[in-house]
Formats: C-alpha cells, structure tokens, sequence
C-alpha cells in the first residue's frame, strides 16, 4: 500500500519535501543556463522522480515502527537514528547528491571539446535510468510484485551470470548497470530515429538587398 491513513500527514511531508528540492534544482538550473540538459534527459530523470516517490512511499509505510525490514544500510541508519525524519534527511541528501553528480556532469560537458560531450551526455543518462531501475525495483520489493521481481532477476541469473558476481565482469558491470546500459542504447537509437524523421527545418529566404537610395541634387 503507498498511502495509509495512519502515517499520511507523514507521507504528504515527504512528498513536499522531494517535491520543493525539485523546484529548487530547476531554479538553480535556469538560474545557471543549463535547462537545456533537461531536454536531454527528460525521460529518465521523470522515471527517477516517479520511482523514486513510489518507492520512499513504499519504505516509510513498510519500515514504520520496524526499520530493520530495510535492506539498505545507510537508510536503515538514518531510520533507527530518528524514524521517518531521518528518511527524510536521508532522501534530501540523496536526491542533492545525485542531482549535483548529473549538473557537475553537465557543466563538464558544455566545457569539453572533441567526443567528450557526447561521452559525457551517455554518463548522465546511464547515471538516470540506473536510479530509475534501482527505484522501480525497490518499489517492486514492497508490493505484491515482490515474487515477480525476483523471477525477473532469476531468469538472467539463469542465463546470463557473468552478469552478476560469477565474473569479474559482474563485479564492475552489475546488473541494475547492464539494464540501465540497455535503456540508454535505445534511448539514443530511438532519438536519432526522431532526428532522422523530422521534417526538416524551413530555411527563410535571403533578404533582399535595399534599394539603393537616389542621390539626392544639392541646390543652390
């Protein structure tokens, strides 16, 4: 269940606050120039915000009155210091630090020359949809779905294990990375698909020369 009557002014805060530190990102975005980078990763950030709500809705109700049912570590600490004021810290400072990894990234890549921005721009997007899928999966962990999840997960643990922690490969790509890679692939192919069909941009026609002007007869 997301919202529950007995902890839903609790809820509602948490939603402000996630929602207030938003609007603050934006402002600082716009304030520095750089709301162009939302036009770039829209998609992703939107799927963070909404997974990433559904699944802070999902722990507080799940973690109230019991916080050792959370798996992450530091949120648990954050719980057991002060309850649900401590996820709220937490989730400010979490939200402040990725956003701040994704706007550094930006400001690196309008400074960068060569193939650097586009290197960079994959970063933030592969950065994104990582945080989106964590969140989708965290959500999923709370609610009825949990059991699918999991058959997810297994059906690659099953075929593709150097994935996970059978290789080396998994212990640097896990594999919350390798979905996140594949969202970006598609991303970018969907997009330059886009370019590709758009019709093209009209040209406006070359002004005209003025007419030069009669020189005027000076009399005296």
């Amino acid at each position: 269940m997301i919202f529950t009557q007995a902890i839903l002014g609790q809820e509602l805060t948490l939603v402000g606050v996630i929602g207030a530190e938003m609007g603050l990102i934006y402002a600082f975005l716009r304030l520095r120039g750089h709301l162009g980078v939302l036009r770039h990763v829209w998609l992703p950030a939107l799927l963070w915000a909404i997974f990433g709500i559904l699944d802070a809705l999902v722990t507080m109700v799940g973690t109230w009155g019991d916080p050792w049912r959370e798996a992450n570590s530091w949120l648990r600490a954050w719980l057991l210091w002060d309850g649900w004021v401590g996820q709220l810290i937490y989730t400010f400072l979490y939200v402040l630090i990725w956003a701040s990894v994704v706007i550094g990234l930006e400001a690196l890549r309008r400074r960068a020359g060569g193939f650097w921005p586009y290197l960079l721009g994959v970063a933030q997007l592969l950065i994104l949809y990582r945080l989106a899928l964590e969140h989708f999966y965290g959500f999923l962990t709370w609610t009825a779905l949990n059991q699918l999840a999991w058959n997810f997960i297994a059906f690659f643990v099953a075929r593709t294990p150097w994935l996970f922690s059978d290789s080396v490969v998994g212990y640097v790509l896990d594999f919350a990375t390798a979905l996140a890679a594949i969202c970006v692939v598609l991303h970018l192919t969907i997009a330059a698909l886009l370019r590709r069909l758009a019709p093209p941009t009209p040209v406006a026609p070359p002004a005209q020369a003025r007419a030069t002007q009669p020189r005027q007869i000076i009399t005296r």
